[in-house]
């Protein structure tokens, strides 16, 4: 009686080859297969500590099961008594002996990083600027497509192309003319500066700062500035004599301007300039420019700065230009008005600066002690702010310019059915307030908001009493 049970027997070569030369003879066979299992386990863990704090577990857990085959080379088999043998699972090929039932294989992983700076105050100004930077540079990436105004005309024709589809999505699409659109827009919704943000001059061809630095200024009919308004706003800005910045301006005590201006949403360079003028009165007068980024992109930088604690990029870029003109003019005074958005971005960037501890100088900073009475010397230099078309209700308006920043606000002017002043701001006529059912019924004024003749567009500092128009040294 012979019995194979997992065992390979055969008549091999040198080389390991069956040679067919086995003969076996029995007078009864049985033929079984082996069952074997094996299990293995693997774990590890590592902790790094640096500039990072890592820490990376692993566990890994590896299950076989398998049968080694009965298995007789391919020689002679003699077995005379068949009837009482079991060879049905007899295996002749013995280079085929192994069959694999299951092999599982199991990965448990923990990986963990924590950027060590979160723990020191140095470490979370590091980390911050990082961010900012990483923001520029999506930033620049967004709006790094072909421009309209290039000098190679099927370049040219795709910007064209790029910025009509931008626009017909409302800044969906990015595009180089829209400023990157809704994706440029989104780390300045965070807090990163918006890199399209830029301070813009205009002045006349008289004033003592341009004729000192006629460098520094073009005529306005020469900038692309000009190129960029409306066609109605380029007709009413020309042949004023006026003078436009060259470049992004720097303010200092030299040009800080009396009269200044931050325009809402969807504005072009030019067209801001146009507002600007229109509600100061002046001919001179600095615009803290906010860039559009097409309609999606607005409106969202609009609602983080009404509805949420963040303070928008550009809002703290509006913030530290108020800081930087008010410090500038001292007791010579300011005055900042502000359409639609830019009353967001003035109310955004005052709390910003009070919450970081920057802050503003102090009253008596502005105060001129040369005045002849007391209400003179109590507004002699200190800075004075006006609302137009604005989305914050004048006393929430009120609340962080004259009790937060100690400063005088003017008040709020709206248009009658203007949808953003009356029904978003709560705002009517000058400094009043519409109740509840008025602004749930101007909900209607929403469409006029895109005609032609809006009544949100157009506005005038000498229509409104109590504004501070005009020239001033």
């Amino acid at each position: 009686h012979t019995r194979i049970a997992g065992a390979t027997i055969a008549a091999i070569d040198a080389e390991g080859n069956d040679n067919s030369q086995l003969q076996l003879a029995t007078q009864t066979l049985d033929a079984g297969s082996l069952i074997d299992s094996s299990q293995g386990r693997n774990h590890s863990l590592d902790i790094g500590i640096g500039s990072t704090a890592s820490l990376d577990s692993q566990n890994q857990q590896t299950d076989q099961l398998g049968k080694t085959l009965a298995t007789l080379g391919q020689g002679n088999l003699l077995i005379s008594d068949e009837a009482n043998s079991n060879t049905a699972h007899l295996n002749r090929d013995i280079e085929n002996n192994r069959i694999d039932l299951y092999a599982i294989e199991r990965n448990q992983n923990l990986q963990g990083e924590l950027d060590t700076r979160l723990l020191t105050e140095e470490g979370r100004k590091q980390i911050l600027q990082d961010y900012i930077n990483s923001g520029r540079n999506i930033q620049q990436i967004a709006q790094g497509l072909p421009e309209a105004d290039n000098g190679n005309a099927v370049i040219a024709a795709i910007g064209k192309g790029l910025d009509l589809l931008s626009s017909l999505t409302g800044g969906i699409l990015p595009s180089h003319g829209e400023n990157g659109g809704l994706l440029g827009n989104l780390p300045v919704l965070l807090g990163a500066d918006d890199i399209n943000y830029r301070v813009i001059q205009i002045t006349t061809g008289d004033s003592a700062y341009m004729q000192a630095n006629p460098d520094l200024f073009v005529p306005i009919e020469e900038s692309r500035y000009f190129q960029s308004a409306s066609a109605e706003n380029r007709q009413a800005l020309q042949g004023r004599g006026l003078y436009v910045s060259i470049d992004p301006v720097t303010i200092d005590e030299a040009n800080a301007t009396y009269q200044n201006f931050v325009n809402g949403m969807l504005n072009s360079e030019g067209d801001a300039i146009k507002n600007g003028i229109d509600q100061t009165g002046a001919t001179t007068v600095t615009i803290s420019y906010n860039p559009t980024h097409g309609f999606f992109g607005d409106l969202l930088e609009s609602g983080v700065d009404k509805f949420t604690p963040i303070h928008t990029g550009i809002a703290q870029q509006t913030g530290d230009f108020i800081y930087d003109v008010t410090h500038a003019r001292g007791q010579d005074g300011s005055n900042f008005a502000a359409h639609s958005q830019g009353n967001l971005l003035i109310q955004s960037g005052i709390e910003d600066r009070l919450d970081d501890g920057g802050g503003f100088d102090v009253p008596e900073y502005f105060l001129d002690v040369g005045a002849m009475s007391q209400e003179e010397k109590d507004e002699s230099g200190i800075p004075s702010f006006a609302s137009f078309g604005s989305p914050v209700n004048t006393e929430d308006m009120k609340e962080t310019i004259v009790q937060g920043a100690n400063f005088i606000y003017s008040g709020a002017y709206t248009h009658e059915n203007d949808f953003v002043g009356e029904t978003l701001g709560g705002n009517r006529g000058q400094n009043e307030q519409m109740d509840l059912p008025g602004r749930v019924q101007g909900l209607v004024n929403i469409p006029t908001l895109f005609a032609e003749d809006s009544p949100h567009s157009t506005y005038l500092c000498g229509e409104h009493q109590n504004a501070r128009c005009g020239d001033k040294p």
